[in-house]
Formats: C-alpha cells, structure tokens, sequence
C-alpha cells in the first residue's frame, strides 16, 4: 500500500481544471469544496497454483465532494484519464468503477465516488 504516490497521482491528475484539495480518510466539516478524500479499501496478490505469490495490488475509493454536480463531474473526468496510467511506483491505475450518490433539492454537497485499482512495479 502506497499512499504517497496514490497521493501523488491523484493531485497531479486533479491539477488543471479543479483545485480540489485532497484529504486521507475524510473531507474536514469546513473544507472548502470541490474538496476530495482517499480510502483504501483492500488490497491482494495474484498467486499461481504452486503458491508463488506476485503481483500486489490496491483497491482505493476516491470520494468526490463539490457545490454541485459539474464540480464532481469535472473531477471524476480528470481522474477518468488515469485509466491505464503508470507513475514512478505503479505499474498501472484501472478505474473500476464511478458512482453518484443522489442529491436532493436540499443539497449542500454533491459526492461521487471513483473505485481504482492500482498494481504496484
């Protein structure tokens, strides 16, 4: 598990049309919004039938919180772009899955979350 480059990634990806500041675990009460959070949710190996182990990888949730829908949808498509990506220690980032949480006409935040899958070089 490699949560500074998830880090890393994660805030260059999210650099250019947000300024969404990303957070571990939970977006503080009083942060200001678009704002994001990361969790990581499990994490494995791949391992062939005579026991050998190889291959680990992470399963993180990237929780998207913004004033309104665009705000979410902009960051979820700057993350969207990491599909297939490397970095310095990953040998690849999968999306596997996006999801709205719905709002109602009394929201005050908007969330999205981002599943990724990230395997380690």
């Amino acid at each position: 598990m490699n949560k500074d480059e998830l880090y890393r990634v994660i805030t260059s990806a999210t650099a250019e049309a947000t300024l969404a500041k990303l957070y571990p675990d939970f977006v503080p009460k009083n942060a200001s919004l678009p704002a994001m959070s990361y969790t990581h949710n499990s994490n494995g190996r791949s391992r062939v039938l005579n026991g050998v182990s190889h291959g680990t990888w992470d399963i993180w949730r990237i929780s998207i919180s913004g004033n309104n829908r665009d705000e979410c949808d902009t960051i979820i498509n700057e993350i969207n772009l990491l599909d297939g990506a490397t970095s310095a220690m990953f040998q690849a980032v999968h999306i596997l899955s996006v999801n709205d949480e719905p709002a109602n006409i009394n929201s005050k935040v908007f969330m999205a979350f981002v599943d990724i899958k990230t395997f380690d070089k």
